[in-house]
């Protein structure tokens, strides 16, 4: 699956991306991955696919957005 889009943190420290069903967070400097969601053991409330992120101004939160998207 292809990445939708990508967020960088307001300080810096974090790079955020997603698909439709799996968020990853990466630490900026060292590259490494921090956080792998929605697949494996942690999985999303909502089976519907995450469409937006964004991080907090203080970068200690990121949010996720999603819905049914219908034509």
């Amino acid at each position: 699956s292809f990445t939708r889009s990508a967020e960088w943190s307001p300080d810096g420290k974090w790079w955020a991306c997603h698909n439709s069903y799996a968020v990853f967070v990466w630490d900026a400097e060292t590259g490494d991955t921090v956080h792998k969601l929605g697949a494996g053991k942690v999985k999303f409330a909502s089976p519907y696919p995450v469409t937006r992120l964004r991080f907090s101004p203080d970068s200690k939160v990121l949010a996720l957005a999603g819905g049914h998207l219908t034509t």
